[in-house]
């Protein structure tokens, strides 16, 4: 459901876990293939997500706390998002 997860890649110990609500704010709706995670983006001291129900997140890579959440296409639109998010400068 879109849940990003930080692992110390030395001792496997979880740092930090982002769930972006997704059942929450899809219930009622459409929900087919929600459970699948096209991937992640790092860049500078941000990771981006982007949820089936189409926010583009950033969460604060050090503390996991999300930054700042847009919506990619309108709440009622029949679309979701099919790739990972891409940043550049």
């Amino acid at each position: 459901l879109n849940i990003v997860r930080a692992v110390d890649a030395a001792t496997g110990e979880l740092k930090w876990e982002f769930d972006p609500r997704l059942g929450e704010a899809l219930a009622g709706k459409r929900q087919v293939g929600m459970s699948h995670n096209r991937g992640i983006t790092f860049y500078g001291n941000k990771v981006f997500a982007a949820t089936y129900d189409g926010r583009l997140i950033a969460i604060d890579a050090k503390t996991g706390k999300q930054a700042w959440s847009v919506r990619t296409f309108p709440e009622d639109a029949a679309l979701y998002i099919t790739g990972a998010p891409k940043a550049f400068k």
